[in-house]
């Protein structure tokens, strides 16, 4: 399925919140940038709608860090979990 992308670009760098869509209309994926950088909640859905990660990013140094990455099977029930 292809999937629809919509983000804000300044100076050639993802800026604001990007989210993405399948070809259905489901919620694919959404999460903020600041200059470029991932920052605060991003999470990706199967294309059921149901969740398949979550990852949380933390201001900081490039690159990005993150705080606590969580993912799940398609019925749910957790992956991995780790920080």
């Amino acid at each position: 399925k292809q999937e629809q992308s919509f983000l804000a670009y300044h100076f050639g760098k993802k800026q604001g919140k990007g989210i993405s869509y399948y070809a259905d209309g489901t919620l694919a994926s959404v999460g903020e940038f600041l200059q470029g950088i991932p920052l605060g909640e991003h999470t990706e859905n199967y294309p059921d709608g149901r969740l398949k990660k979550k990852v949380i990013y933390e201001k900081g140094d490039q690159p990005p860090f993150h705080s606590q990455v969580k993912e799940y099977f398609s019925n749910g029930s957790i992956k991995a979990e780790y920080e």
